[in-house]
C-alpha cells in the first residue's frame, strides 16, 4: 500500500539519467505486463455454476456416491533443506523485498542498487534459520507416509455418506450398489444420479521462505451426473487449507499430527460437499 506520504507528493518524480535509466524502464514495464495479466485473468474468471435447483433435487432418484483413487502423486512443498539452500532463498526474498518496496526519491534506481545488499543480509538470515537438511528430510518422508497411510478418496466418499443421510431424505447407495437401510425395495435398481468425487490434489504447502509455516491441503473435484447418459448435472471444485504448523509438529509422532489434522480436513469436505449439492445453503 502506498503510503500517504508519497500519496501526497505533488508533481511527477524526476528520473536520474545516465546507465540506470534502461534498467528502471524493464523493471516498470516487467510490473505492468505482470499487473495486466493478473487483472485479464480475473477478468476473465467464471462465476460459480449455480448449485441444483429444488425441481432438480426433487428428480434425483436414488444416489450412487462414488471415489476414484487420487490423480496426482502429490505436491510437497517444503522448507528449505539445510543452510546452504536456505541462504539462497533468504538472498532471493531479500533482494525482491528491495525491489518491490516503494521508490523513493531518487526513482526505482535507488532499489535496484540496494537489492544486492538486501540479498546478502536475506542470505545471512536465511543460512540461519533453515532447519538442517536431515531433519527436513525425515520430516518430509513422516509426512508424505502419514498421506500414504489413509485412504483419502474412500474416507471422503463414507464421510459424503454418512453426512448425507443425516443430513438429507434423498436415498443414497454405497460403491457396491447397496442402498440405505430404509431403501430396501430399491435395492435391486442401479442408482438413477451420481455423485462423483475426485481427489485431484493433495500434499503440502509453504511460502517460499527458508523456513516458513507447513500447511496440509486437499483439492477436490465433485460432480452430479446422470448415468443413463453421462450428463453433468452439476460439478464444482472444493478446497480445504490446514492452519499452518512448523515442519518438526507436523512430523511429530510418526506423522500422527497429520493423520488427524486430514481427518478433520475430510470431515469438512463432506459437510462442504453435502451443503453444495443437497441443502441449498449459502457456499462461497
Amino acid at each position: 500500500m502506498i503510503s500517504k506520504r508519497h500519496r501526497m507528493k505533488i508533481g511527477p518524480v524526476q528520473e536520474p539519467a545516465g546507465r540506470y535509466g534502461p534498467m528502471v524502464v524493464r523493471v516498470r514495464l516487467l510490473s505492468a505486463l505482470l499487473t495486466g495479466t493478473l487483472l485479464v485473468a480475473l477478468g476473465c474468471a467464471s462465476a460459480p455454476t449455480p448449485p441444483p435447483s429444488e425441481a432438480v433435487r426433487a428428480d434425483l432418484g436414488r444416489i450412487g456416491v462414488r471415489s476414484a483413487p487420487a490423480s496426482t502423486s502429490g505436491e510437497w512443498n517444503m522448507p528449505a533443506k539445510g543452510g546452504a539452500a536456505g541462504a539462497g532463498r533468504g538472498a532471493a526474498v531479500g533482494a525482491l523485498s528491495v525491489l518491490a518496496a516503494p521508490c523513493g526519491g531518487y526513482g526505482c534506481a535507488a532499489n535496484i542498487l540496494l537489492a544486492p545488499v538486501g540479498a546478502v543480509v536475506g542470505g545471512i538470515s536465511g543460512g540461519a534459520m533453515a532447519e538442517p537438511a536431515t531433519i527436513v528430510k525425515e520430516a518430509e518422508t513422516a509426512i508424505q507416509s502419514a498421506f500414504a497411510d489413509l485412504p483419502i478418496p474412500d474416507m471422503l466418499r463414507d464421510r459424503v455418506l454418512h453426512v448425507a443421510r443425516v443430513e438429507t431424505r434423498h436415498i443414497f447407495a454405497q460403491q457396491d450398489g447397496t442402498a440405505a437401510p430404509d431403501a430396501t425395495a430399491e435395492r435391486l435398481a442401479g442408482p438413477d444420479t451420481i455423485l462423483q468425487i475426485n481427489v485431484q490434489g493433495y500434499g503440502t504447502k509453504a511460502a517460499w521462505r527458508p523456513n516458513p509455516p507447513l500447511f496440509l491441503f486437499l483439492d477436490i473435484d465433485m460432480r452430479l451426473l446422470r448415468p443413463a447418459d453421462g450428463t453433468v448435472i452439476y460439478s464444482r471444485k472444493v478446497a480445504w487449507l490446514s492452519a499452518g504448523r512448523p515442519i518438526a509438529e507436523w512430523a511429530g509422532s510418526n506423522g500422527d499430527p497429520v493423520r488427524e489434522e486430514l481427518g478433520r480436513g475430510i470431515q469438512y469436505l463432506a459437510e462442504r460437499i453435502v451443503d453444495a449439492v443437497f441443502l441449498l445453503r449459502p457456499f462461497p
